[in-house]
């Protein structure tokens, strides 16, 4: 349980983390856009994401030096704004890698699915029986497995041998017990 608490914990730290790094990523793209078609430096939207810029993108800043000092802006945010991006999914990754593992199916303990409950038709709307031919069932036979190569002949049979055997056994009971229910309803429908 406290494995599982963690592995929650760890999983949500790793997501906030990539979100967070994403969003600063796209704010600092968002800046290069404004800087390349050359956007209003006094609207608040433009000095905010300026502000971002500066803060979270300081160390692309003059990276690159083309002669147009608006494209030079735009490349060095858009790599910042990309190496944003990779860190915080790196570092998500490797958040979740120090997660403890989920335990195994069969150890959880969750309920079997419930089936649905059969409706059965009142007697009165039910079909009457017929009777069954009276004839013998003819049992098949049981097929004992062939010997593997190189085992012991006098070894107990493997288990998939053995339930053959108990599936046959039972189905044989079923035959046996139909038969005599198809015997008893032939006598009550002769007298």
């Amino acid at each position: 349980m406290i494995r599982a608490g963690l592995a929650r914990v760890l999983a949500l730290l790793a997501t906030i983390v990539r979100v967070v790094c994403s969003v600063i990523g796209a704010l600092i793209v968002i800046h290069a856009v404004f800087v390349f078609f050359e956007a209003n430096p006094s609207n608040v939207l433009v000095q905010f994401t300026a502000g971002i810029r500066d803060n979270f993108g300081w160390f692309t800043k003059n990276l690159f030096t083309p002669k147009d000092p608006k494209i030079a802006q735009a490349i060095n945010d858009v790599l910042a704004g990309l190496i944003w991006v990779v860190v915080g999914s790196l570092a998500s990754k490797l958040i979740l890698r120090f997660a403890p593992a989920a335990p195994p199916k069969a150890t959880r303990k969750e309920e079997a699915p419930r089936a649905a409950p059969v409706r059965q038709a009142p007697p009165s709307q039910q079909p009457p029986e017929t009777p069954r031919a009276q004839e013998e069932p003819t049992p098949e036979p049981v097929r004992e497995p062939e010997p593997v190569p190189g085992s012991e002949p006098d070894a107990e049979p493997s288990g998939n041998a053995r339930h053959q055997a108990r599936a046959t056994a039972r189905r044989e009971d079923a035959d046996a017990a139909r038969d005599e229910a198809g015997e008893k309803a032939g006598d009550k429908a002769q007298a």
